[in-house]
């Protein structure tokens, strides 16, 4: 971020051929390069601004109609950030203090907090596309506690369980192909923020300016007006102005892109008009100079809530930072360590031994393109942000399904021994299932429909059924052991091909499913699925892609059931599906690549039975399934496609 001093700017601009008023020309209008006018949910004006700049200006550069994520700026501001000062009441100092395991160093991703963002937006970390993180109302909100000074979010471990949270925090925005970033803006001296002659100039530059105000005089009007001095201690809001229209001398007007919706302003396009002298209550303005390169973010891929195992060591792994992207802070703060050198953040996330939200541990480490090198200190719970000591862990993800890591773990005394890890799948959010506030992804909706459309048929069935015998049907079993029981009794009991039990009834890892193992196969249960019978080549298929804990499949829907054409199949609750032919072997299929087969007739139709998984970690973001007669792909850009082999 740079700063030019009042002459610089004129210079600038002078060059550019925007000097003085009377050379510029006395209409200015950058709304075409604008993408549609939205409304904020939460106090987030200021991301709203800078992402629209951001996106106009990366059109002009040639990257076409960007919609990129606001909520991932708002997120990631809170999530990222780490609280690493001391506090004087309730103002920050520049006193480096490392917060105890227990406490939170890391924010509710709703709160209002200054985070890394507030001063200095879009700098620190890149967005992705809205379509990979779409906004959804009831995530805007600390449910089911709404208030964040609760004691209930003095803990890491509470933070962690609502930021981290699948739902809250989905692979799709953690995987998104390509992400977008600012390299750099132009603060305009702080007066110029009130003199309309200077954020003229700017404008007629072909720059949008990012524009921060107190909020006072009358709104209520076509164009805004100034009439009282505003109040110091008011609300501020920040504002994108895309044009000026000057043509009648007697009521110049900027335009501006508000982040609280469309307005009915005649001739306005939705867009609001400020009069000239309303100017008068700026407080600063910036624009962009400079934009990154769109980018994959390969280490975001590690965020998330993780079960670690490794030697005698077991427990839960949540990463939330990623290091370096508090060190500008470090260094603008003064941290220095003990031979005088600047800190480092090296900060990754908390573990929680045995899942114990009472006994943590820092981690700190590196989070390459290929591998997460992690350092756990047993001896030293309160590990400050720069230290590597202690077990060292390197662990490396599993491309085919991004849920599983796997490496080893070296001890301080030179033991090494094996180490993995488990992503979290389990959705712990509070509130209704509200959907997105802007737009899901082609995935979202095709599970959302195909969803909709079996509750919808089972809702005809039971009716039917009630019908048929004019009498409701008997309750369903409500707990996982009355419902394995009756499962298993239905299924022929030990005489039938499940056989004798092998294990008691077990609890999954998510504390919710339920399971038993059995000579021919395991019934699995969850109060979402019921119980449901799965086995052979299927269930092997299930379990090599981390059984309920997949975030593709979770638990079966089905019992497994004939397919046309000699196979058999278990469907899943997350709308995906395992298909077995004797031929070809288990292939589990999700997503878009799913539900193109199953409107071809599936495996009727033209393609035939999978011969693979889906592959998620194409170029770009491709999606692929593979099957006898071809492929089914999706694309984030480019859609849904269906290829038939020449040869079939």
């Amino acid at each position: 971020m740079t700063r030019k001093s009042p002459v610089l700017l004129l210079v600038a601009l002078w060059l550019a051929g925007v000097g003085p008023a009377g050379a510029r020309p006395a209409r200015v209008d950058l709304r075409p390069d604008q993408t549609p006018i939205r409304a904020q949910f939460g106090n987030n004006c200021f991301i709203h601004a800078t992402v629209a700049a951001m996106e106009a200006e990366y059109k002009r550069r040639g990257y076409g109609e960007l919609d990129l994520s606001e909520h991932f700026s708002d997120y990631g501001g809170s999530l990222f950030f780490l609280e690493t000062c001391r506090m004087d009441g309730r103002y920050r100092t520049r006193d480096p203090r490392v917060r105890s395991p227990q406490e939170p160093e890391s924010n509710p991703a709703v709160d209002r907090a200054p985070t890394v963002e507030s001063g200095k937006p879009g700098l620190l970390f890149g967005l992705p596309e809205e379509k990979y993180f779409p906004v959804r109302r009831n995530l805007l909100s600390l449910q089911p506690i709404a208030d964040a000074n609760n004691p209930y979010w003095k803990n890491q471990y509470h933070v962690d369980t609502f930021n981290l949270d699948p739902r809250r925090l989905p692979l799709s925005a953690l995987i998104a192909p390509r992400y977008y970033q600012i390299k750099s803006v132009t603060w305009l001296p702080r007066e110029d923020a009130a003199h309309a002659d200077a954020l003229e100039a700017v404008l007629a530059a072909g720059h949008e300016v990012i524009w921060d105000f107190k909020m006072a005089g009358d709104s209520s009007a076509d164009v805004w007006r100034y009439t009282t001095p505003a109040d110091p201690m008011g609300e501020g809001h920040r504002m994108l102005l895309v044009g000026y229209d000057r043509t009648d001398p007697a009521h110049p007007f900027f335009i501006v892109k508000n982040s609280w919706g469309p307005t009915r302003t005649p001739g306005a396009n939705g867009f609001t008009y400020i009069a000239y002298e309303f100017i008068r209550y700026g407080l600063w303005a910036h624009y962009i100079t400079a934009l990154e390169p769109p980018f994959a973010w390969h280490q975001l891929r590690y965020l998330g809530r993780w079960a670690l195992s490794f030697a005698d060591h077991r427990g839960t792994l949540d990463l939330y930072h990623l290091p370096g992207l508090m060190q500008r802070e470090f260094d603008e703060n003064g941290y220095r360590d003990e031979r005088d050198q600047p800190l480092q953040d090296r900060r990754l996330g908390t573990f929680f031994e045995d899942g114990d939200a009472a006994k943590p541990i820092r981690v700190n480490g590196r989070a390459g393109k290929d591998a997460l090198e992690l350092w756990l200190d047993f001896g030293q719970q309160l590990t400050r942000w720069d230290l590597l000591r202690g077990w060292h862990i390197t662990l490396k993800l599993r491309a085919a399904d991004l849920l599983t890591m796997a490496g080893d773990a070296l001890s301080p005394s030179g033991r090494r021994s094996a180490a993995s890890a488990q992503r979290n799948t389990t959705s712990n959010v509070v509130g209704p299932d509200d959907p997105p506030i802007e737009v899901q992804t082609e995935q979202d909706r095709a599970l959302a429909a195909k969803h909709a459309a079996r509750r919808a048929d089972d809702e005809r069935r039971a009716a039917l059924a009630r019908k048929a015998t004019k009498d409701e049907a008997p309750p369903a079993p409500s707990t996982g052991t009355e419902a394995i029981a009756k499962k298993y009794a239905e299924l022929g009991g030990a005489s039938g091909f499940l056989g004798a039990a092998q294990t008691g009834e077990q609890t999954c890892p998510d504390g919710i499913g339920r399971y038993v193992h059995y000579a021919g196969g395991s019934l699995y249960w969850s109060p979402a699925t019921g119980a449901h019978a799965i086995y052979g080549a299927i269930r092997d298929k299930w379990a090599a892609l981390g059984w309920e804990r997949c975030a593709a499949l979770g638990y079966p829907t089905t019992d497994e059931a004939d397919a046309p054409g000699g196979g058999r199949f278990n469907n899943f609750e997350h709308g995906s599906a395992i298909y077995w032919h004797p031929d070809l072997g288990a292939a589990a299929l999700w997503g878009e690549p799913f539900i193109i087969w199953m409107k071809n007739d599936g495996p009727r139709g033209p393609l035939g039975y999978p011969v693979a998984d889906v592959a998620t970690n194409g170029p770009d973001g491709l999606w692929t399934a593979r099957f006898r007669g071809g492929a089914a792909t999706w694309h984030p850009h480019r859609g849904a496609d269906l290829r038939l082999d020449d040869k079939r």
